[in-house]
């Protein structure tokens, strides 16, 4: 996400320095007269990764937020897992975790080689993202899904899809709304045994990644 962020304002700065005379007003409607470069369309997207105790217990939506959402949030669902399995925060915290990061099954090879063979970081191959191309971010009880590209009038997540227990994602009784950036109406949805199929707003809101904002409830 901050590799796009950063090409994304890097396009800005150079556009806005060849288009010196065209002025954007702070409204979609102004912004969506903005054109991006065909190069930043078709350019890949970068992938950064960080390993870290977090790990070691793996939980949560976003693990590497397990340490904070241990200390600060007395009722959250890191305590109650943390509490459950190791016993109290007094007797076992999260410093406790660190002499079990062993990395025993770390492979320094394994993660580049993966990301060619899938072909999405193999500058050898001209690769076009599609709309079912998916990223996900999360902020707060929001999880953001990006499209790399216009989805059509629907698009299904299928990495969204219910799959028992010991699956993270979401449920239907989960979501609150969601809506897509740029567009403030509410969006039809729906979860089938296929995955989260959301129904896309009539008009483009934007021309470059289309966010969906997925409102999740907060834990009990």
């Amino acid at each position: 996400m901050f590799v796009f962020l950063l090409m994304l304002q890097l396009t800005i700065a150079a556009q806005a320095q060849k288009n010196s005379q065209t002025i954007y007003q702070p409204t979609w409607n102004s912004l969506k007269n903005w054109r991006t470069p065909q190069w930043f369309r078709g350019g890949k997207f970068g992938i950064y990764t960080h390993w870290g105790v977090y790990s070691v217990p793996a939980q949560g939506p976003n693990a590497t937020w397990y340490a904070n959402n241990l200390y600060m949030n007395a009722d959250g669902p890191e305590r109650k897992y943390h509490e459950i399995t190791y016993g109290p925060l007094e007797k076992f915290g999260y410093k406790d975790f660190i002499p079990m990061f062993t990395g025993e099954k770390f492979n320094a090879e394994e993660g580049p080689t993966r990301l060619e063979r899938g072909g999405g970081f193999n500058e050898r191959n001209d690769l076009r993202y599609t709309g079912q191309d998916i990223r996900f971010t999360v902020k707060d009880n929001n999880l953001y899904a990006i499209a790399l590209d216009w989805p059509g009038e629907k698009v299904l997540i299928r990495s969204l899809a219910p799959k028992g227990d010991t699956w993270t994602g979401l449920y239907a009784s989960e979501i609150v709304s969601i809506t897509m950036l740029g567009d403030d109406r509410e969006l039809k949805w729906e979860i089938t045994k296929e995955g989260l199929c959301i129904e896309t707003p009539k008009t483009k809101p934007c021309d470059y990644a289309f966010a969906f904002k997925i409102v999740r409830r907060k834990p009990f």
